[in-house]
């Protein structure tokens, strides 16, 4: 589509808002609250997209000791995911660490206080090849006292098309709220 330049005085049609919404960035998909340990979200990836936005806000678990948290593609708990992130904690210190051949890969660590969140952005996972994403989030860790920023990548190796994910805590129930967005293609 070519970029339509609009002059001053000009008229902004139906056609040409149609058009702009219609090529616009992120479609909301849906909307649901995380509530247990093990929380399934359905039915959100399909052909339609290529590339999706999870946000998560809110998010926390149900006591004070800090907990890892996961992500699995479906309910696929096979041993082909892999993941790696770079930690910065509130007094400045970082680290780095990764793994592979897991059965579900970690994304951090939450305690209890709900003004953590996170953003994950996953390529390909209704598409017949590895699932692949990158996320960014802020939470906080009672083992520490501090917040922690973390940013990292991760993947699931096998060419199964996924139509959804869960999120999973290790013993707590987690809570939050979750969107996911589509990328438009052009």
């Amino acid at each position: 589509m070519a970029v339509k330049t609009f002059s001053v005085g000009e008229v902004l049609t139906a056609s040409d808002t149609n058009t702009y919404l219609a090529n616009a960035g992120l479609v909301y998909v849906t909307s649901t609250s995380l509530g247990g340990v093990t929380n399934t979200i359905s039915n959100v990836f399909s052909s339609t997209y290529d590339s999706y936005r999870i946000v998560v806000n809110n998010f926390s678990n149900s006591t004070t000791t800090t907990r890892e948290f996961s992500l699995r593609m479906g309910t696929d708990a096979s041993a082909f995911y892999g993941r790696g992130e770079q930690y910065i904690f509130g007094a400045g210190s970082n680290a780095v660490n990764g793994t592979t051949g897991q059965t579900s890969a970690k994304l951090g660590n939450v305690s209890l206080l709900n003004s953590s969140g996170f953003v994950l952005d996953i390529h390909a996972p209704n598409k017949a090849a590895a699932t692949v994403w990158t996320y960014q989030m802020m939470t906080y860790q009672s083992d520490v006292t501090a917040y922690v920023f973390r940013t990292g990548y991760g993947f699931m190796d096998t060419l199964t098309q996924y139509t959804g994910f869960q999120i999973i805590g290790t013993v707590d129930n987690l809570s939050g709220n979750v969107t996911v967005y589509g990328y438009r293609k052009a």
